[in-house]
């Protein structure tokens, strides 16, 4: 129904609740993230609707609200690829200093919705086991990737 109401198409995470461990009875709990992608028109009779929570149940959009999200989805995108540039020249800064004929890669992963993370060995282990045993959404995101050469050290 989603998929057929809805667009563009909102990443939802599907997780059955059995009532009893091993039951064929149960409940789903449909987890509709964030979107980067908003606003998501729905079909609503014969016609596009833009809803926003409100409390409780939605509210829709009025067209000035909807030109303003439209504007606000550019933006963001735009912003990605400024951060994913960002993020490269911290890189490349720290590959060219001094050492000579190696060759690298880059590749600039920048998640759809900005957060913080501390990257350091205990958090890669935490995640990795994390990853290992639960079931996380499928996100899209901005990818780049360069390559270049840089210099190896004399030895």
């Amino acid at each position: 129904m989603i998929a057929a109401l809805v667009a563009p198409m909102p990443v939802v995470d599907v997780v059955p609740v059995p009532a009893d461990p091993g039951g064929d009875h149960g409940f789903l709990i449909i987890a509709v993230l964030m979107s980067p992608l908003r606003p998501h028109a729905v079909l609503v009779q014969d016609g596009l609707r833009f809803p926003r929570r409100n409390g409780p149940g939605p509210r829709y959009l009025s067209e000035p609200e909807v030109a303003s999200a439209y504007r606000d989805r550019l933006a963001r995108a735009r912003s990605q690829d400024k951060r994913a540039v960002a993020l490269e020249k911290q890189i490349f800064a720290r590959l060219v200093s001094g050492i000579e004929e190696q060759y690298w890669v880059v590749v600039s992963l920048v998640p759809d919705l900005p957060g913080e993370l501390l990257v350091d060995h205990d958090a890669l282990m935490t995640i990795r086991a994390e990853a290992l045993t639960a079931r996380l959404p499928c996100r899209t995101g901005t990818a780049r990737t360069r390559a270049g050469r840089r210099s190896r050290p004399h030895m």
